[in-house]
């Protein structure tokens, strides 16, 4: 069906048209080939239609036959669940590398007599990260073992079908350990029957509940109902990929959480060791030591790929079959058996696993830049539309949480205010991510091998070996609707077949000029020539009249066509290069663009400003080129934008004023989170000391007498983030006692007259980093850094060299600062 409407809107585009007189001729030119195209359109879904017709008949079969065949299973997987529970306790003679710190923590927590409430302790990693390991290692301590009545170990399975099925399952899990014999227990024993016979034995008792692998949330609120309740000192330990488990909170009692997330290399390196050349007393020898270190960091420190990988190369010495081990890494059973159940898991939610399966069509070791996934996500339907667009992103960002919660993604880089900036995926997760995607048909990719051919309609193409990009094109690919480059020059051959595509991403492509097969790409939604080498866009540029998603960021281009302004559907245009020309676009037109929502980084003048008031879904806006006269047009524009959240202004020159004052004390952009200003500013806007969500704010050049702008910020309730670059003329900087509470990051730089920089007592109670540069007035050492109890790095770069020296004299008052980086500049 989706082929068939795509198809049809191919064929019969939508055109942009200002003026009606153009519009009716164009219609009346048009009217043919539309009608054929409606009426091919007509038929062919009427042939969809009877086929669902038949597959709907098929379907209700094959659920009557299934429904028998569950219950089957679910009395199987509950029988299997024992062997788990034997398992579990009989190989726990594994060295634990790398957690010693873990396992000291966790046994003070478990063993501590200063509550005697119920103590949960949470150990959370990836997949293969060692978590049942560690628990067992605790689990079977001595001390631990004597210290509760009963101790039980309980495999929390998911494999039966419904929640009922679980409980059930630990209630008898948890019987046969206690009353050691598991005969008299059936199958199809009464579950209120089992909960009272355990509750009457577990009465008034001290317990240790081991729940390994809690995959869901849902089952774990279930479990802790049926828990034994008890005021004896009970500890709980649970096992999970999932973080959310973790963060849910019960009844107030005391919790602690241990993340997993990897070991360090030298342990890495000494559990892989130890257990490839045992015959040879764990070292390694010298030609395969290149082989090792390439499987190591491929394992990324995870326990169980070390000892699964060293185990099968353990009688092997060849470099040949070590090779062969290390490329079939992720593939193999064991890590399939381990990610498996995480994956199955999103079974029930198509959206969340179609963004997980998404990450295989980026380059191993690729961090993806969040935002730009967000968006890919929105493009390619992956996010629900429920008829409020401005959802769109706050749902994708909790999509990409969750999945970091699951710890099927690892974040790269996060924001001061904890927002996912970058992430990625590890290496042994994208191999098995990459088979599953192959096996669902989701996508297909060239990387250093030939791809396997197949009949099924390719949706999705990642051309990351440039050698057999050719060989993935043919008949199976001409409905592809997304294509990722990387490293691909000859793109005019390879777009041009693919007409269908909604999505082409050509990041980092090696070419200096905008490919013109692109044009003939008409249900393109999102276009990505970021960190290419091309110089203009063509005016055609307005055939691509359902695009989205411009990005022309870190190019060469330093002027935009006007005809870019009859792209009505165009959400986010993005230009931004730092250090490079700006860019300009033409006088009128731009207020045309009346979806957009993100503008950076465009070069302004009166008629844009004027225009700019149309702009009302603006959610960041970045310009350029402000001239003093239109500070005034620039705040009515602004007071348009309710929903802004990123403002970045620069004027037209260091020594032309910035004039934002002319917007009110309550001003209507009332989320606006991040702000940016470039420029003298003589009068600072008042109207900025009442935004409560400002999280960031940049001052540069501001050069404002005194300390004029502490005064206006220091009770912003939600600061993170001030960076001030020549903004005060002042030679001295004082923080009260009291202000800047939430502050994490103070920059200071290029404050020429500066010689006295003062923190107050309870001044930034908050503050972790501390920059000042290129201050060479400053020959004292901040006063009151000692009032500071979170600060935990401190740069001092071009800086004198007096107060250089005094810094290495203050180590009293800065012995808690875990990094100190300084620099001297001799006067």
């Amino acid at each position: 069906m989706e082929d068939i409407l795509c198809r049809f809107m191919f064929h019969v585009p939508h055109h942009f048209h200002r003026h009606q007189v153009s519009k009716v001729p164009h219609g009346m030119h048009h009217f043919v080939s539309r009608r054929n195209a409606l009426s091919e359109l007509s038929s062919k879904m009427k042939a969809v239609k009877d086929r669902v017709k038949d597959l709907g008949d098929i379907k209700q079969l094959l659920d009557h036959v299934q429904d028998k065949g569950r219950i089957r299973e679910e009395s199987t997987s509950e029988c299997s669940v024992f062997g788990d529970i034997l398992h579990h306790q009989i190989h726990a003679e594994e060295e634990a590398v790398g957690f010693q710190r873990h396992m000291e923590q966790i046994l003070n927590q478990l063993l501590s007599e200063e509550s005697r409430s119920t103590i949960t302790v949470y150990i959370v990693g990836p997949a293969g990260s060692g978590k049942t390991l560690l628990a067992k290692k605790v689990y079977n301590n001595d001390r631990v073992r004597s210290a509760f009545d009963f101790p039980f170990w309980v495999r929390v399975s998911s494999r039966q079908s419904s929640q009922e099925g679980i409980l059930h399952s630990i209630e008898r899990q948890m019987l046969v350990q206690v009353e050691n014999n598991p005969t008299p227990l059936g199958v199809g024993d009464n579950r209120s029957e089992l909960k009272k016979r355990l509750g009457g034995i577990l009465k008034d008792q001290k317990c240790l509940i081991v729940l390994d692998d809690v995959r869901r949330t849902e089952d774990w609120k279930r479990i802790l109902n049926i828990l034994p309740a008890g005021s004896l000192g009970s500890r709980i330990i649970v096992t999970s990929c999932d973080l959310a488990v973790a963060s849910l909170c019960v009844n107030s009692e005391p919790r602690y959480l241990h993340e997993l997330k990897g070991l360090q290399w030298q342990d890495a390196w000494s559990v892989f060791c130890s257990n490839a050349f045992q015959s040879v007393g764990g070292k390694c020898p010298r030609q395969l030591h290149e082989w090792a270190k390439k499987i190591v960091q491929k394992c990324e420190g995870l326990p169980s790929a070390l000892k699964t990988v060293s185990s099968l190369l353990s009688d092997k010495s060849d470099p040949i079959e070590w090779k062969r081990i290390y490329e079939s890494i992720g593939t193999d059973k064991s890590m399939v058996r381990s990610l498996l159940p995480c994956y199955n898991d999103l079974r029930t939610r198509p959206d969340l696993k179609s963004c997980f399966l998404y990450f295989g069509m980026f380059p191993e070791d690729h961090e993806v830049q969040a935002q730009r996934l967000i968006r890919l996500w929105i493009t390619e339907g992956f996010v629900p539309k429920d008829g409020d667009r401005s959802l769109e992103s706050v749902v994708a960002e909790k999509n990409l949480r969750e999945l970091v919660d699951r710890n099927l993604v690892s974040v790269t880089k996060r924001d001061i205010d904890g927002r996912i900036r970058g992430c990625r995926v590890m290496k042994l997760v994208r191999e098995f991510l990459i088979s599953k995607a192959k096996e669902e048909n989701f996508l297909v990719f060239s990387e250093k091998r030939p791809p396997s051919s197949s009949d099924e309609k390719v949706r999705r193409l990642s051309l990351l070996d440039p050698d057999f990009s050719s060989s993935l094109l043919g008949k199976n690919t001409s409905d592809a609707r997304s294509a990722f480059f990387f490293g691909t020059a000859d793109h005019g051959s390879l777009i041009q077949p693919l007409n269908m595509l909604r999505v082409l991403d050509m990041k980092g492509a090696p070419i200096d000029r905008f490919p013109e097969a692109i044009l003939g790409l008409l249900l393109l939604r999102y276009l990505s020539l970021q960190n290419t080498r091309i110089r203009g866009i063509p005016k055609s540029i307005k055939k691509l009249s359902y695009l989205e998603t411009l990005d022309l960021k870190k190019t060469l281009i330093t002027n935009l066509p006007r005809n870019i302004f009859r792209l009505q559907n165009l959400r986010h245009l993005l230009v931004y290069h730092e250090g490079a020309k700006p860019v300009e676009i033409g006088d009128r037109g731009v207020g045309n663009l009346t979806e957009i929502e993100k503008l950076s980084l465009i070069k302004v003048n009166s008629k844009i400003i004027k225009e700019l008031r149309n702009l009302v879904r603006l959610k960041k806006l970045g310009i350029t080129g402000l001239e003093e006269r239109d500070g005034k047009g620039l705040c009515e524009a602004l007071q348009k934008m309710s929903d802004l959240s990123v403002l970045d202004v620069r004027s037209d020159g260091e020594d032309v004023p910035l004039h934002l004052d002319h917007i009110p004390n309550k001003p209507e952009f009332k989320f606006l989170q991040r702000l940016y200003l470039k420029g003298r500013i003589v009068r600072f806007p008042r109207w900025i000391s009442s935004l409560d969500s400002l999280i960031k704010i940049h001052l540069k050049g501001s050069r404002m007498t005194g300390a004029q702008p502490l005064q206006f910020l220091r009770n912003l309730p939600n600061l993170l983030e001030l960076q001030m670059v020549d903004s005060c003329t002042g030679d001295c900087l004082e923080f009260q006692a009291g202000t800047f509470k939430k502050l994490k990051l103070l920059a200071i730089e290029k404050f020429d007259r500066l010689n006295t920089i003062v923190f107050q007592h309870e001044a930034m109670p908050e503050l972790q980093k501390l920059k000042i540069c290129n201050c060479l007035s400053l020959r004292i050492f901040p006063l009151g850094v000692e009032h500071l109890p979170h600060l935990e790095e401190l740069i001092l770069l071009n800086m004198n060299e007096e107060l250089v020296n005094k810094v290495k004299n203050e180590a009293r008052s800065i012995q808690r600062i875990t990094q100190i980086q300084r620099t001297s500049n001799p006067m």
